[in-house]
């Protein structure tokens, strides 16, 4: 019995050996894998939506329009939102926009004070109201700066970033009815 054992494992040195090798990089890659998984999971994680927000209310008149952003958190820890946390950024240019949110002092009567940092706990959202749409349009227009076509160009190609207390960007995805004015304000 030990001698067929014996024959079998030298007649086939060579593939066991290959076994051997694959089964060892198959724990390697393995392992690499749950580590990063490891590190992926505590990292800051949210989604950013930007859009435009009536208000509805029987003593509020006109009803007046905000660009909001919704922030979730879809991360597993909670995250904190500081006050300049919205900007826009166009291609070959150096600087950033920053845009103050208008609930940072309110609008009494309509817009509560909101109070930076914001906490977010894991898998809730808050939404942050930026500007009334009529005064986020004139700021769009500053910041699509030079008139002309590599102007209107480098202004299509626009992004607009959430950035968290730890400093991670994150891509805003943009409501196009208020993207699409912002760029035409002739509209």
């Amino acid at each position: 019995m030990l001698s067929d054992i014996e024959a079998f494992c030298t007649a086939h040195e060579h593939t066991i050996s290959a076994l051997e090798a694959v089964s060892t990089f198959s724990a390697v890659v393995v392992s690499l894998w749950l580590s990063h998984r490891a590190t992926v999971s505590d990292r800051t994680q949210l989604k950013a939506n930007l859009q435009v927000a009536t208000i509805f209310h029987p003593t509020i008149h006109p009803n007046p329009r905000f660009v909001v952003v919704s922030v979730i958190n879809t991360g597993r820890t909670p995250l904190q939102i500081p006050l300049g946390f919205f900007r826009w950024s166009v291609p070959l240019r150096r600087n950033q926009s920053l845009i103050m949110p208008i609930d940072s002092a309110g609008i009494p009567g309509v817009l509560p004070q909101k109070h930076y940092l914001v906490e977010i706990k894991p898998r809730t959202s808050e939404t942050f109201y930026l500007s009334e749409v009529g005064a986020f349009i004139s700021q769009m227009s500053g910041i699509k700066g030079e008139p002309g076509f590599f102007g209107r160009v480098a202004f299509f190609f626009k992004k607009a970033t959430v950035r968290s207390s730890d400093g991670v960007k994150f891509r805003v995805k943009g409501d196009r009815t208020i993207t699409g004015a912002a760029a035409d304000p002739n509209s």
